[in-house]
């Protein structure tokens, strides 16, 4: 889930993540990997990247980082736990963005870390919130 949070990711490539990918701070999806069929550099933050790092650690047996059925029942438990109903892991792809978004990251930089080819697309990601317009009218002062 951190990882789906901190990169904005698709499940597919999360599941998919290879340890020989990474190269500092940047994950490089290649284009057979990605919807758009163009290769991508996921920026990693230090956090999850100390956190891939450990479990790199854990998981050392081959290339891949996570085990997929592992990731869907973590996913479920969470939930579970939490009481949250009517959430998909995708949600978190639109929360990475939509928090992005309320700490004054440019659209334009929210559809390139996201991959998507339009900026109508990323729209249809970002949560639809007063609190954003309320912050914007707030800014105004004419008085």
């Amino acid at each position: 889930m951190l990882t789906a949070l901190y990169t904005g990711m698709r499940y597919s490539n999360i599941v998919n993540m290879k340890k020989s990918n990474i190269k500092n701070n940047v994950y490089q999806l290649d284009g057979c990997e990605t919807k758009s069929g163009k290769s991508q550099l996921i920026y990693l933050h230090q956090d999850l990247l100390n956190e891939l790092n450990n479990n790199m650690q854990v998981n050392s047996i081959n290339d891949c980082l996570f085990k997929t059925k592992r990731v869907k029942r973590s996913f479920k438990t969470a939930l579970l736990k939490a009481g949250i109903e009517n959430f998909r892991f995708h949600d978190l792809r639109r929360t990475f963005a939509t928090t992005l978004l309320y700490n004054d990251v440019n659209i334009k930089t929210i559809q390139n870390m996201l991959g998507h080819s339009s900026i109508m697309m990323t729209e249809r990601y970002l949560a639809n919130d007063s609190k954003k317009e309320l912050d914007a009218i707030n800014k105004l002062c004419f008085i």
